[in-house]
């Protein structure tokens, strides 16, 4: 599953960005939360700024992480269920 060019991934990631900030949580932190649960590596935080900057997509299961760790809905993130390809 992918993101459709349709969203605007700049507004996704600021909308991450603020959600951590206002929760006081770090970018090592959401790194870690966002990291591949196989291999146990996080994102590193040059990669978390790039998610955030919209320079990086997040993929499919990376929003769903983001929207289910900060208790918020896809909507709040930015993404319809409409605007997503499977």
């Amino acid at each position: 599953m992918i993101i459709q060019k349709s969203l605007n991934t700049k507004e996704i990631g600021e909308r991450a960005r603020q959600l951590r900030k206002t929760r006081g949580i770090t970018q090592d932190k959401l790194g870690a939360v966002l990291g591949d649960k196989v291999t146990g590596k996080s994102l590193s935080r040059g990669q978390v700024s790039n998610l955030e900057t919209g320079k990086r997509n997040f993929n499919i299961h990376q929003l769903k992480i983001l929207a289910d760790f900060f208790r918020v809905s896809m909507d709040t993130l930015g993404i319809e269920s409409d605007e997503l390809e499977t």
